[in-house]
């Protein structure tokens, strides 16, 4: 009975534990995703959304920052609904110069890819995501399909592509972690030609920079 006792109240205090938790994230919670964000980034950090996707229990959200100057950053950040609001939890971004929404053909590099591989955050303490992810654009207008395939598995799969303007295609597709960091990006037109073959390689990045 003792025993039974003592194990009541192990249970009773680790629930008011993550309760207790749980009420410091959802106090840090704001009303809208864009807000989430920017309490984290800075205020102003969000210029013009692109995408929302929903994921897990919360949303990937898709933006330009800085999109006055030729190099335009593309975001994709997390943000998690709680009872309260919206909290940020892990996200990044890189910059290029194509991708914009208004731009002339003429101005246009034509890179096929532009590319970002956001690692998972399974557990840790500080963030939370539904990562890994490999995401990107491409400023090809003929790209209608995008598929990544990793080098551990052979698995490919399809990336959901969003048609931002003419010369901007969003790609982004969620992945295991047992796929590995090496991927082949594959772009086809919308007769199924392949147009482009890129590799992301995140394993060797640190060593090539």
């Amino acid at each position: 009975m003792k025993k039974v006792t003592i194990i009541m109240i192990l249970i009773f205090l680790t629930g008011v534990v993550y309760a207790g938790y749980a009420y410091i994230q959802d106090d840090e919670a704001k009303p809208t995703p864009v807000e989430a964000i920017e309490v984290v980034r800075g205020e102003g950090y969000v210029d013009y959304i692109i995408h929302q996707q929903p994921a897990d229990e919360g949303e990937i959200i898709f933006f330009l920052r800085n999109i006055k100057d030729d190099n335009v950053v593309v975001n994709a950040e997390y943000v998690q609904k709680t009872r309260r609001g919206w909290i940020w939890g892990f996200g990044g971004g890189f910059t290029s110069s194509d991708p914009r929404i208004n731009l002339p053909h003429a101005d246009a590099q034509y890179s096929t890819f532009s590319m970002m591989y956001l690692p998972s955050t399974k557990g840790s303490d500080m963030f939370v995501s539904p990562f890994p992810m490999v995401w990107g654009t491409s400023s090809e207008p003929g790209v209608s399909r995008v598929v990544v395939k990793d080098y551990n598995t052979g698995l490919e799969k399809q990336a959901t592509t969003v048609k931002v303007s003419d010369l901007f295609t969003l790609f982004y597709v969620l992945i295991e972690e047992d796929q590995g960091l090496k991927f082949d990006i594959i772009a086809y037109d919308g007769n199924g030609k392949e147009l482009a073959r890129e590799i992301i390689d995140e394993g060797n990045r640190g060593q090539n920079e």
